[in-house]
């Protein structure tokens, strides 16, 4: 049972069923070696005998150790005994020796396979024409002249890209049959269809990346694939490979001719894949003795090559080329390419760093010590960002093993320690730490240790007095004996500034750039955005100066959340520049990241659907590195998006969605809680909060918005007045929180609260109209709608303003908003129509500018178009026909035509008949005399008359009139409703299918719907 070859199958069997249908045939299979050629035409000819073939073959061997038509002999030898023909002297016992003549041979096996036809189809199989002679192959021409109209199926199978090879002695020959021949070409199985013969072969089924292992490494090659299979028992690809499997490449590399069996030795040093300007580089050869090398290359199917980069199609190959290297000479070629890499920028882009880094690390002692660590330590980094934590410690074991002793060594195992730790080998990196530790002391280096005190993670709890402990020894260090009340914060932000302070007396950037960030960190909190955002300025000079594209992206993406903290309406172009430097490094963690943001950015502008939208689209990668991070991020997100929409009630008590280790967690359900008047659920959570201690900075702008919201809900004056006192200092700014994932809002806007809930209304007015001024210039304008609405409310401002402020919060999506305005001012509709207070009624209201729309229970909001005027006059008369005219006019009465006079009169129709057909009666004529540009010209002609025609009249050939009103009436209501229609299918899908199904346009319209439920407009 053939895996994978259905189609090929399919072909032979086509071929086979011709045969017995009365005609001849003739199919060459081709494909490399072990691809299944012979196990593809055994299973046809098992077939053809099977419905009663004769099948007889011969197989080829090298044509200098047997005499010439051997295929020929063994072919007429089983015909021979298969039916009873006695023709010895056909070609003689040894070929060609008996008979001189060739005509008389190549016929005498012509009338042998006619003769045996005429009882029963024949089907004669070739097998390996590559290794036959030249005679053999012209017999083979002359038989399949020969046999097309009689019972003979003629089926040879070759390796053609040995064939297709220059010098080969049978290219010219094989040339008139594959232009004659049916041909099937092999390939090799995909991935699904390695698994399945791996299975059949193993007797274990593989599981896919074992089987997408195997596919990379075989090419998909059956023989390969079986090899394999029987050898690892479906484990995957085994460390030492069969000789057989070794044997069988080695003979497909001996084909090539010396120079292409070099280069393809250095190209494997490359990679099984590679750029081919950088393998010209390494071997020195000219562009176009590459090329053509590599050409012969690709025609023995040994690469395959897209433009300027080629790779291995069989990782065998791959991998017997580079073992066939001499140790020594490996290494000097992989030093070649970090040598060329390194003087040459255009080269090093087309190498991976941690490619690089391989080439440096297998080149030895060819490499320079420090050079290599470079590579290295500069892979590693790129491999954290990209997500790739396993490859970081591989990396960095490389750069650790080649570092020499001292401070450097340290810091990369340092380095190492971070990186096991993130990959869960918590009790190798905990060794590791301690090892760091040791050596800092020994070395008297209070940098160094107060690098490994603020590295280590201060958030295991087995390890909290180990922590605590470390951090004293480096304040003591650095500074001197810290207080013994001294808690984690405050000795994790002594020790980073001053290890900051070190770091740039000592011109350390690599320190700098860490102690930096960290400092940023223990910095968090309101107020601290200015001194934050000279921080990123100074980190991205670091960053300059070392090439450290993971500290720019770092210090781009926490700059744009300075500049809003601080009201600066310069922080969306800081946030786009950092999302389009974060796309362009293509790494997962600053893609995801830049997503982040701009899914924030999306939700401060009010534009909901597209927050969400961007929120899913958060690449994988940029939460697998951590579960509990990826929990958070994902409920925080959900819980961003209902805020300003006014949907927090919706959540109830979800902290089981969110790690037990974030308190932040109290702080949403209680600030959810407050949203749906739940009082009591959210003073357990301020409690809570409190009874944990010190709040962590970087959410301590969303703990100040809750105890805002707390005091006003509680109406506890004392906590009212001492959360003012906390929020005073920052008037004019924002509260952010979460590294920019949250956004509360302008801190103006929460004074004014407060100032409203204390009853003084001159200094919430003044607060308001500053969070509004605030929220327009950062186009933040869902918390402008909430400034207006505040304002409109503890001014007491009348029914205008509270109309404009509810207009804005429908065309946001802010519902909740409009409503509180409307119910001020007395203008909720929805009370005042009995189905409608349901929520069941159909409704289409304007309101100011905007529509109210509800149908099969969903209320939507829509900004003012002529075409929902249109489809408001529709509703309000089902079943009436009303002119487009009366549409247009605005009103019910109708408007006189103004109809003009008919663009084409009757007489001029039947000129234009004429005119027709006589252009009709010429284009035949100058078809028919072969002047087909004349009768091209006169097509166009009657195209053009066409065309005019169709212009001056309407459906049916109604005739159009000069300023036809009704014409232009109905192009316009039509057009009107149209866009009206695309607007619903965006906001109210059901009621625009309702209405495309029930409203016709056209000189006169009309609502025509199947029952009889009245619109409320």
């Amino acid at each position: 049972m053939l895996i994978g070859r259905e189609h090929p199958l399919g072909v032979l069997r086509d071929a086979v069923t011709g045969v017995f249908a009365g005609h001849g045939g003739f199919v060459l299979v081709t494909g490399e070696s072990g691809i299944g050629k012979t196990a593809l035409v055994t299973e046809a000819a098992g077939q053809a005998r099977a419905r009663g073939a004769t099948v007889v073959g011969g197989a080829c061997c090298d044509a200098d150790v047997v005499p010439a038509f051997w295929p020929w002999v063994q072919l007429v030898r089983a015909l021979r005994d298969t039916d009873g023909f006695d023709l010895p002297t056909v070609l003689g016992e040894r070929a060609g020796t008996a008979v001189d003549d060739t005509f008389r041979r190549h016929d005498a096996v012509v009338r042998l396979l006619t003769g045996a036809a005429r009882g029963r189809p024949v089907m004669a199989v070739l097998d390996d024409l590559q290794l036959a002679d030249v005679a053999s192959v012209r017999l083979l021409d002359f038989v399949v002249r020969h046999t097309r109209l009689e019972r003979v199926l003629v089926v040879g199978t070759y390796r053609d890209s040995e064939v297709q090879r220059r010098g080969h002695r049978l290219r010219a020959a094989m040339l008139p049959l594959v232009a004659r021949a049916t041909t099937v070409a092999l390939t090799g199985l995909d991935v699904s269809g390695v698994a399945r013969l791996a299975a059949r072969t193993s007797g274990e089924d593989l599981d896919p990346g074992t089987a997408a292992d195997l596919h990379r490494h075989t090419g998909g090659n059956p023989f390969f694939v079986e090899q394999i299979a029987r050898l690892g028992h479906g484990a995957g690809v085994p460390a030492a490979l069969p000789p057989e499997l070794r044997e069988s490449v080695r003979q497909r590399l001996a084909q090539l001719s010396e120079p292409a069996r070099t280069l393809l030795g250095t190209a494997a040093v490359l990679g099984s894949r590679f750029a081919v300007p950088l393998l010209e580089a390494v071997t020195g050869l000219a562009r176009p003795d590459v090329d053509e090398l590599l050409a012969e290359a690709m025609l023995a199917r040994l690469i395959t090559r897209d433009g300027d980069t080629a790779s291995f199609p069989h990782g065998l190959v791959h991998t017997t080329l580079y073992d066939s290297l001499d140790p020594a000479e490996r290494r000097r070629r992989h030093a070649a390419v970090v040598r060329v890499a390194g003087a040459d920028p255009d080269l090093a882009a087309t190498v991976f760093a941690t490619d690089l880094a391989r080439h440096a690390w297998l080149a030895e002692d060819e490499v320079p010590a420090r050079r290599a660590v470079d590579l290295l330590v500069d892979a590693a980094r790129q491999a954290s960002a990209r997500m790739a934590g396993d490859e970081a410690v591989r990396l960095l074991h490389w750069a650790a093993d080649r570092c020499e002793p001292g401070r450097r060594l340290q810091l990369i195992r340092l380095r190492l320690a971070e990186a096991q730790h993130a990959c869960g080998e918590k009790s190798v990196a905990w060794r590791m730490f301690d090892g760091a530790v040791l050596a800092a002391e020994d070395e008297r280096d209070p940098l160094l240790l107060a690098r490994v005190a603020l590295t280590v993670p201060h958030t295991d709890p087995e390890r909290a007095g180990y922590v605590l402990d470390l951090l004293r020894r480096a304040h003591r260090e650095l500074v001197g004996e810290p207080p013994p009340d001294a808690g984690l914060e405050e000795l994790v932000r002594e020790v980073t500034v001053r290890a900051v302070v070190l770091a740039r007396d000592r011109r350390d950037d690599d320190t700098l750039g860490f102690t930096l960030q960290a400092l940023h960190a223990v910095l968090w909190g309101p107020g601290t955005a200015a001194r934050r955002q000279v921080l990123t300025e100074e980190m991205a000079a670091v960053a300059r100066r070392t090439g450290d594209q993971d500290l720019d992206l770092f210090a781009s993406a926490l700059r744009w959340v300075a500049l809003l903290e601080q009201g600066d309406p310069g922080y969306l172009a800081q946030l786009e520049s950092f999302a389009a430097a974060a796309e362009a490094s293509g790494l997962p963690r600053w893609v995801g990241a830049a997503t982040v943001d701009r899914s924030t950015a999306a939700l401060l502008r009010g534009r909901f659907a597209e927050a969400a939208e961007l929120a899913d689209r958060v690449p994988a990668e940029h939460l697998d590195e951590d579960p509990e991070l990826a929990r958070m991020f994902a409920w925080q997100r959900r819980w961003a998006l209902l805020d300003l929409q006014g949907r927090l009630g919706e959540i109830v008590d979800e902290r089981a969605n969110v790690p037990g280790s974030w308190l932040l967690a109290d702080v949403l359900v209680g600030i959810a809680a407050l949203d749906r008047g739940d009082v009591e659920t959210a003073l357990r959570c301020h409690r809570d909060v409190l009874a944990a201690g010190a709040v962590p900075g970087e959410w301590r702008s969303l703990w100040l918005r809750f105890r805002a919201q707390i005091a006003v809900a509680t109406q506890d004056a004392d906590l009212r007045e001492r959360t003012r006192a906390l929020l005073t200092p920052h008037a004019g700014e924002w509260l952010v929180s979460l590294f920019g994932c949250d956004i509360s809002g302008p801190v103006d806007h929460w004074l004014a609260v407060l100032d409203t809930a204390a009853g003084d209304t001159d200094s919430a007015i003044r607060r308001f109209h500053a969070a509004a001024a605030s929220a327009d210039s950062l186009r933040a304008h869902g918390w402008s709608v909430l400034a207006r609405a505040g304002l409109v409310e503890v001014s007491a401002a009348g029914p205008d303003e509270a109309e404009a402020v509810a207009r804005t919060a429908d065309r946001l999506g802010m519902p909740h908003v409009a409503e509180r305005m409307r119910l001020r001012c007395g203008q909720n509709g929805a009370g005042d129509h009995g189905a409608d207070e349901a929520g069941t009624g159909r409704e289409f209201r304007r309101r100011g500018d905007v529509w109210a729309v509800r149908f099969a229970g969903r209320q939507e909001h829509l900004a003012d178009t002529k075409g929902l005027h249109d489809l408001r006059q529709l509703l309000a008369n089902p079943g009436a026909a009303i002119p487009a005219t009366w549409l247009v006019a605005g009103d019910a009465r109708p408007a006189a035509s103004s109809g003009g006079d008919r663009i084409i009169d009757a007489t001029a129709k039947v000129r234009f008949k004429r005119h027709l057909d006589s252009l009709d009666r010429r284009i035949e004529d100058a078809l028919a005399a072969g002047r087909d540009d004349t009768a091209a010209r006169l097509d166009r002609e009657r195209q053009d008359v066409v065309h005019h025609l169709r212009a001056a009249t309407g459906l049916c050939g109604r005739d159009r009139r000069l300023g036809d009103t009704a014409e232009r009436a109905r192009k316009t209501v039509a057009a009107r409703i149209r866009t009206a229609l695309r607007k619903l299918d965006e906001r109210h899908p059901p009621l625009a299918a309702h209405l495309r199904a029930t409203v016709e346009t056209g000189t006169t319209c009309r609502y025509e719907p199947a029952d009889a439920e009245p619109w409320h407009v």
